[in-house]
């Protein structure tokens, strides 16, 4: 079956032989060539380029380059692909995670400790050796030493412990004030990804990675200072020694970290299938697509598996090379020793034990930096979300009474999502006076919903103003503008916790107010007769216990709590019953409007606006009729006279509106 649509209407319908058989099947494939397919030729099932079907569950889909019509542009995708960074050194991405401390004290002390400790162990094999080369017994009933390994751990873990927690805090900031559209092209996988696996590693293989490099480091040093110390000459096996492993490492590197990247890019898919799966779990069972969605699954698995086992690989492949040169290294020392002459015993064993230690220390210190290397990839992944640009929280506080009428002006207002997309809202021109209620209609994507947002600020204004009570909104501090502004969505935002919890967020309320908030909006559930009070029913995550109109009574039962002077309804009923879309219209009329609140009401229904005092109607991103309904259903071609006659309650809606 073929469903062929044309300027918003079904122009055919039908098989495929019928649409070849009107001659409409080539201009249909004509019109949909791709970008490959050049000048006039004719366009063939074998001329279109086909997808792998494993494609199709990636975040941002396959991308096919065509562009939009009229700009010369190239369609961007709405979600954001996870950024791949290659150009931020290693060195800069460490300074950032140590001054995330803001505490050098502390690492001053542990470099301090640091030295002392590998001073200490330096002079433990210098004393051995001249014991050696003394040939009396020495006895010594001295105490042991005991070297400050408590201290420097202590030092190091309180350290790392105040950037982890920053780090964890800037990160988790970055997302809390990230700006609506942020939040809509990120795929929640990704976001999942960082605070997870990334995090973990920032809190806790970074410390360690860290830690071992001070201790191989300076063992590595106190080493070859002893053996120069000894014998000047020593210093000539150690020069090829540390240019092969830097030499190694700075190969593996190049390769490694690719991988590193590649491997924490191929799992946010993952996180994001896992979370989509969970969250369409029932329609997805009963369409009987399990066995779809475990094969995706399985896809992802595997592209992260595979970045996994190269990583893994490379691993394996400098750690051979590493140990292949310190043998070497070693055998060198030793065939050098023995066949010189005149070297005594202790010089010697020192020299050939010098040689097995500092090529141990170096093989450590060469596999622990680059692990450290790859690690602090994770902290850049981090450290990005700390840097989100974030909304514009600062401004002017509004007096404590604000709003005290509710009045609402909106001049030559403009909304985009985005600077490089055209505006959704131009030119809109309102005024709405306080304690009256508005319904808002207008067609699919005339703008409707864009203007609540833009009344919370969710989408700032690119042009014009809103004013509230003659303040306007884009100088005014973000918290307390939404804090005086009450909304009910189309979709019900229930969090885990009680009805309590969700009625009163912030414990501002006593029990009384929330009860009676209750009882305005006739909200009951089935666990009432169990629990002694209301307020303490569970509530499942995103009310998943509770019926699609109890979520919405309880959402609206929060809005008459918090009493604000204006409440939006964005389709707040759009997919409920009847019985509660009335108990929702009872508790609208008793409580808010006419003396008490600004009401606007975005509105798929028009019988739940007919009476109110202004109907304010949007076509395609402007203001095009505003006025009593009333004034509006005698216009001639008005829009809202026509919406009137296409419905169905038409004979309702006009008794409505005749009074």
């Amino acid at each position: 079956m073929i469903v062929h649509l044309e300027d918003g209407t079904v122009g055919f319908v039908g098989g495929a032989a019928q649409l070849h058989a009107r001659g409409m099947l080539d201009s249909l494939l004509q019109s949909c060539r791709l970008d490959e397919v050049e000048g006039n030729e004719e366009v063939t099932l074998e001329d279109v380029p086909s997808f792998p079907l494993e494609h199709l569950d990636q975040p941002n889909g396959p991308v096919i380059s065509q562009s939009r019509p009229g700009t010369g542009k190239a369609p961007r995708p709405f979600l954001k692909k996870e950024q791949d960074k290659t150009n931020k050194s290693s060195l800069r991405l460490f300074i950032q995670y140590l001054t995330a401390s803001d505490a050098w004290w502390l690492w001053a002390l542990v470099a301090v400790i640091s030295v002392s400790h590998m001073a200490l162990i330096l002079a433990r094999s210098w004393w051995l050796r001249v014991w050696i080369n003394h040939d009396t017994e020495i006895i010594i009933n001295a105490p042991n030493m005991v070297v400050g390994n408590g201290s420097f751990h202590f030092c190091i873990y309180v350290a790392f412990a105040i950037c982890e927690w920053l780090v964890g805090a800037m990160c988790l900031r970055g997302i809390l004030s990230a700006p609506l559209q942020w939040l809509d092209t990120v795929p929640v996988g990704q976001i999942l990804n960082r605070f997870s696996v990334d995090l973990n590693i920032v809190d806790s293989r970074i410390c360690l990675s860290l830690i071992q490099i001070l201790v191989a480091g300076l063992e590595s040093g106190s080493v070859i200072v002893a053996g120069i110390i000894v014998n000047p000459l020593s210093i000539i096996p150690i020069v090829p020694l540390a240019s092969a492993c830097v030499y190694f490492s700075r190969v593996y590197l190049v390769a490694a970290r690719e991988m590193k990247r590649m491997e924490n890019i191929a799992r946010s898919p993952i996180y994001e299938k896992f979370n989509s799966s969970l969250t369409g779990l029932w329609t997805i069972r009963a369409y009987g697509k399990s066995e779809i969605y475990i094969e995706q699954m399985q896809q992802l698995v595997d592209a992260h598996a595979r970045a996994y086992w190269h990583q893994w690989l490379l691993t394996r492949w400098l750690g051979t090379r590493i140990n292949i040169t310190g043998a070497i290294f070693t055998t060198c020392v030793a065939v050098l020793v023995t066949r010189q002459n005149g070297v005594d015993a202790a010089s010697a064993g020192f020299a050939i034990g010098f040689s097995i230690q500092l090529s141990s220390a170096i093989t450590q210190l060469i596999q622990v930096y680059t692990g450290f290397e790859l690690d602090l990839n994770s902290v850049d992944r981090v450290l990005e979300y700390s840097d989100v640009e974030s909304e514009l929280y600062e401004g002017i506080d509004p007096p404590t009474a604000w709003p005290t009428e509710g009045r609402l002006d909106m001049v030559n207002l403009a909304v985009k999502y985005a600077p490089d997309l055209p505006p959704v809202l131009s030119g809109v021109n309102v005024s709405i006076d306080g304690y009256q209620r508005v319904g808002i209609v207008g067609r699919t994507g005339a703008g409707k919903s864009s203007l609540a947002l833009a009344l919370f600020r969710f989408l700032e204004a690119s042009q014009g103003q809103i004013l509230i009570d003659g303040v306007d909104i884009a100088k005014m501090t973000l918290t307390h503008l939404r804090g005086r502004l009450a909304i009910i969505p189309q979709n019900p935002v229930l969090f885990s916790g009680t009805v309590r919890s969700n009625l009163d967020p912030f414990q501002e309320y006593d029990d009384d107010e929330l009860l009676s908030a209750l009882a305005q909006v006739k909200y009951t559930t089935s666990a009432a007769k169990i629990l002694s009070s209301e307020l303490e029913i569970p509530i499942y995550k995103g009310g998943l216990n509770l019926s699609q109109g109890q979520r919405q009574l309880l959402c609206l039962a929060r809005a008459i709590v918090s009493n604000p002077k204006i409440l939006i309804l964005d389709e707040a009923t759009s997919s409920i019953d009847h019985a509660t879309d009335e108990k929702i219209q009872q508790a609208l009329r008793a409580k808010f409007g006419r003396g008490s609140s600004t009401l606007l009401v975005i509105a798929h229904r028009l019988s739940t606006i007919a009476d109110f005092d202004h109907i304010l109607v949007l076509d395609r991103g402007t203001a095009v009729e505003f006025g009593s309904p009333r004034d509006l259903i005698n216009l001639e071609n008005g829009i809202f006279r026509a919406m009137v006659e296409k419905d169905s309650e038409r004979g309702q809606l006009l008794r409505i509106i005749s009074g």
